[in-house]
C-alpha cells in the first residue's frame, strides 16, 4: 500500500512539474482575504501559499459578496512562484510596490473592459498607453513600444533581468526616476535623433554596469541630466552630450570608472557640471567643454587622476571666469588648449 502511494506522490508532483513548464498551465491563486473600502468596494489580498511546482497565476475577481474589487492591495507568501497577474474589468488602483517585490513575474494582462488600465505584451500601461507604469522583471522577447507613448513611468524597467537594448521613441518626454535602474544585462541604449525629453528621472539608468553601447543624437533634445541618472554606467567609455543641455547634476556620471572621452556637439549650452557629476571616472582622458559653462561644482572631476586634455571653446580671459569649486585638482592641473 505504501508502494503504491509514494508512486502515485511521484506521478502527481511529475504532473504538476509538467503544468508548470507549459506557461498556459499555471495554478490560478485567488485572494486570501478582502478589505472593505471607504467607498463600498473591496481592496485584493493575497497570500501566496507554496506549491510542488512554482507557476502561479493571481487572478482577481471582479465582484465579492455582490461589491465591486476596485484595488489590488497586498501580496505576501510565495511570491518566487508568481508568473503572470489578471487585472479584471473593475481595477481603479494598483499598489506597485508589491509588483516590484515579483522577481519572476513575466506576464501582466488586463480585461479589454478595464477602464483604467491596459497591457500590451505582458506590460502594465495606462488606458490609452501613453504612460508605461511596470514591464514584468521576468519578461521575455522584444520590447514594442505603442506609438502614442510619452512617459516611461517611475521604475518601470527597474532591474529587469531580460532587457538586453532599448530604443527610446520619439514621443517619449519623461523618463521617471529609477526607471531602468538595475538593468543587468542593458547593453545597448538609444534615443529616437528627433526625442525632446524634458527630463530623464534621478537613478534613471543609474547601476546598469554592462551599458556600453550608449549615445545622445545631435538633434536630440535634453535640457537637463539629473541626479545620479548614470551613476554606475562603468561600461560607458565614450561620452557625446547633446548641445541642449544646459545642467548636469549632481553624481549624474558618478564612478563611470571606464569612461575616457567627454565630448559635446557644436554650439553647447552646457552652463553648470554640478557636484560630484564626473566623480571618480578613473580612466577619463579627455574632455572637450564649451564657452557657455560659468559653473563647476564640488569633486565635479573628483579622482578623474588620468586627465591628460582639456580642450576649451572659448578664451583663457573666459577660462577664468568659470566658477571651479573644491576637490576639482585633476581639472585645476591640467593644460587647457583654447580654441581662441
Amino acid at each position: 500500500m505504501k508502494k503504491v502511494l509514494s508512486s502515485l506522490l511521484i506521478i502527481i508532483s511529475i504532473f504538476c512539474l509538467s503544468g508548470c513548464i507549459n506557461k498556459e498551465r499555471l495554478d490560478i491563486e485567488k485572494p486570501s482575504s478582502y478589505k472593505l473600502l471607504e467607498d463600498g468596494t473591496y481592496a485584493a489580498e493575497y497570500d501566496v501559499g507554496s506549491r510542488y511546482c512554482d507557476g502561479i497565476c493571481l487572478k482577481i475577481p471582479n465582484k465579492y459578496e455582490g461589491k465591486k474589487v476596485t484595488q489590488l492591495a497586498n501580496i505576501n507568501g510565495f511570491r518566487e512562484g508568481i508568473l503572470k497577474i489578471k487585472i479584471s474589468k473593475n481595477i481603479s488602483h494598483i499598489n506597485l510596490d508589491e509588483l516590484y517585490e515579483l522577481e519572476n513575474l513575466r506576464e501582466i494582462v488586463v480585461s479589454k473592459q478595464n477602464k483604467n488600465y491596459s497591457s500590451l505584451d505582458g506590460i502594465l500601461y495606462t488606458k490609452q498607453r501613453t504612460e508605461l507604469i511596470y514591464s514584468p522583471r521576468a519578461i521575455s522577447g522584444e520590447i514594442r513600444f505603442p506609438l502614442v507613448l510619452t512617459k516611461i513611468g517611475t521604475k518601470a524597467f527597474s532591474e529587469s533581468r531580460s532587457l538586453i537594448s532599448i530604443e527610446i521613441p520619439e514621443n517619449v518626454t519623461e523618463i521617471g526616476d529609477y526607471a531602468f535602474y538595475k538593468c543587468d544585462n542593458l547593453q545597448w541604449l538609444s534615443f529616437h535623433e528627433n526625442c525632446e525629453i524634458a527630463e530623464i528621472g534621478e537613478y534613471a539608468f543609474s547601476n546598469c554596469r554592462i551599458l556600453q553601447n550608449f549615445s545622445f543624437p545631435k538633434n536630440c533634445v535634453i535640457t537637463k541630466i539629473n541626479k545620479r541618472t548614470f551613476e554606475g554606467c562603468d561600461g560607458i567609455w565614450y561620452l557625446t552630450l547633446p548641445k541642449s543641455i544646459k545642467i548636469i547634476d549632481e553624481y549624474a556620471f558618478y564612478d563611470c570608472y571606464a569612461l575616457k572621452t567627454i565630448d559635446f556637439y557644436d554650439n553647447s549650452q552646457l552652463e553648470e557640471i554640478l557636484a560630484y557629476a564626473f566623480g571618480h571616472c578613473t580612466s577619463l582622458e579627455k574632455i572637450s567643454i564649451s564657452n557657455t559653462l560659468k559653473f563647476i561644482g564640488d569633486g565635479a572631476f573628483y579622482n578623474c587622476r588620468n586627465l591628460k586634455e582639456i580642450h576649451y571653446n572659448g578664451t583663457a580671459e573666459q577660462w577664468e571666469r568659470i566658477v571651479i569649486e573644491k576637490d576639482n585638482e585633476y581639472l585645476n592641473s591640467t593644460n587647457v588648449n583654447f580654441k581662441q
